[in-house]
């Protein structure tokens, strides 16, 4: 089992959060479905903790903010919680889940705005 060592203090993660259609593992993929904006522009989030940036920039996307028309064609909203799920078919959690079981952080965060 491999052990992974904590982020030093001065490590700071960031995530621009634009809330955009990247399709994974299409190859291919035409540019308007990478930049395709689904909803409002969220904004930067950064913090100390890869997994409660993770959180907060999933959290901050939401179904009903959707942008109308913004979908490419041929894609359709599904069932599920999360707006990510509904087009991908996928928890997009999953990955903040795994990266918190394996111990690089905890999904928990305060959202603090930096004017």
């Amino acid at each position: 089992m491999k052990t992974i060592a904590p982020a030093p203090a001065e490590l700071l993660f960031a995530d621009y959060a634009p809330a955009t259609l990247e399709p994974k593992n299409t190859i291919g993929a035409k540019w308007e479905r990478l930049l395709a904006a689904l909803v409002p522009d969220i904004g930067i989030l950064a913090g100390r903790d890869i997994v409660a940036v993770e959180q907060a920039s999933l959290d901050l996307i939401r179904t009903e903010d959707l942008i109308p028309g913004s979908l490419p064609k041929g894609w359709e909203i599904g069932p599920g919680n999360h707006l990510f799920e509904r087009i991908h078919g996928k928890d997009p959690y999953a990955g903040v889940n795994a990266l918190a079981d394996c111990g690089l952080g905890r999904p928990e965060y305060v959202l603090r705005p930096v004017a």
